[in-house]
């Protein structure tokens, strides 16, 4: 249970808010999750390769690093705890594009329609629900497991810093 709470929330606060009160030396390696823990595993869902493995290890799924699906699959695997809503998966997905109100839902039921049927090719690995309006989780299913590994936090480039601020307008200076 440790491990889920540990692995399972996005908050790197927490995680070493944990590390200081506990000793979690043991969960250097990914932590692999299982919605059925009487039920062997045939099946191992890793978001951050965007790949699925069946029980030797072979891959049965593979989706392209860095693309859609492997983007909002990565959005997925990193909450265990709470739904993702439509703009936390735009932000993650379209980071270099502004959320339109009008075609930007469409755009993400496009992807989620193929990450469903990408999940249902790898053996029915799991599913995307709709759990309220405007907000989705991955469901594991039975024989599936989930690995995750510790979030590490994303470093600020100076490229980001340089961006916004050719973005600003140049009546505010550095004494503003």
């Amino acid at each position: 249970m440790l491990s889920k709470l540990f692995f399972g929330t996005p908050y790197a606060g927490y995680r070493r808010f944990l590390s200081r009160q506990l000793d979690l030396s043991q969960y250097d390696k990914p932590f692999v999750y299982k919605s059925n823990n009487k039920e062997a595993v045939r099946r191992v869902l890793d978001p951050a390769e965007g790949k699925v493995f069946d029980s030797r290890g072979r891959v049965i799924g593979e989706v392209k690093r860095g693309q859609n699906l492997h983007r909002i699959l990565c959005a997925f695997g990193s909450d265990l705890y709470k739904p993702v809503s439509l703009l936390e998966l735009h932000d993650e997905v379209f980071r270099a594009s502004h959320y339109n109100p009008y075609s930007s839902p469409n755009l993400l039921h496009q992807a989620l329609m193929r990450l469903r049927e990408w999940l249902k090719g790898c053996e029915g690995a799991g599913s995307i629900e709709h759990v309220a309006k405007g907000y989705y989780q991955l469901h594991i299913s039975s024989g599936t497991a989930l690995r995750t590994a510790e979030k590490k936090a994303k470093p600020f480039s100076g490229d980001s810093l340089a961006a916004l601020k050719s973005q600003l307008p140049e009546i505010f200076s550095a004494t503003d």
